[in-house]
């Protein structure tokens, strides 16, 4: 089996690589184009769907107006169903996710929903809570594997909006200096973090309960 998915991610270095160009849109994402959330959802699909992660493939994202998303156009119906929108049925994905922070909106996933409907692509909403970062930090075992960090937080949704990324941000600065090597810290997280671990954040439990139903034909 395998499965063909677009990622979306609203934090930059979530859903890019060390790559300075992606391919065509609906075209395969060679491994220096993905980032941590690829990483994490082809993990998340092995656990919920029984694919192999290494038979999800990512395809490369829709732009707007000729330009690479930015986090903004997520948040905004028009550009947002552009990109979920695919117009040669041989580059259309099996699946789109989308994966946002909630920063303090709690109507945010709601909305999104919301914004999508009707469209024909099978998509998941992700909103974490408060950011990406909360999930990335949420394992302490990874965290001190990774990047040698021992004084963690035990509950990373209730911290205040920001903090979790400002904290990830600091712990990576310290460990090394070069973007590069940062890049592959943030990738080492995204393999190592327990997914038992992720799922005791709420926001985790209801993407990976999204992802176990969403309506999905797989190539066999």
């Amino acid at each position: 089996m395998s499965l063909r998915v677009v990622l979306y991610a609203e934090g930059r270095g979530d859903d890019r690589g060390t790559a300075a160009w992606l391919p065509e849109p609906g075209e395969p994402l060679p491994a220096d184009c993905l980032g941590p959330a690829h990483l994490l959802m082809a993990r998340v699909i092995e656990r919920t769907r029984r694919i192999p992660a290494r038979a999800v493939q990512f395809l490369s994202p829709l732009r707007i107006l000729g330009r690479t998303h930015r986090g903004s156009d997520l948040l905004l119906k028009k550009n947002l169903r552009r990109l979920l929108t695919f117009a040669s049925p041989a580059r259309t994905p099996q699946l789109g996710v989308i994966l946002v922070d909630e920063d303090g909106d709690p109507g945010r996933r709601r909305q999104l929903i919301a914004d999508t409907e009707g469209l024909p692509l099978p998509r998941v909403i992700a909103v974490a809570v408060r950011e990406f970062e909360s999930w990335r930090i949420a394992d302490s075992a990874a965290l001190a594997k990774v990047l040698a960090i021992t004084d963690t937080q035990r509950s990373p949704e209730n911290m205040r909006a920001g903090d979790a990324k400002e904290l990830l941000a600091r712990w990576i600065a310290t460990a090394t200096s070069s973007p590069s090597d940062r890049h592959g810290l943030r990738l080492d997280l995204a393999r190592t973090a327990s997914l038992d671990a992720l799922a005791e954040l709420r926001a985790f439990a209801a993407f990976l309960a999204d992802i176990a139903n969403a309506p999905l034909a797989v190539d066999r």
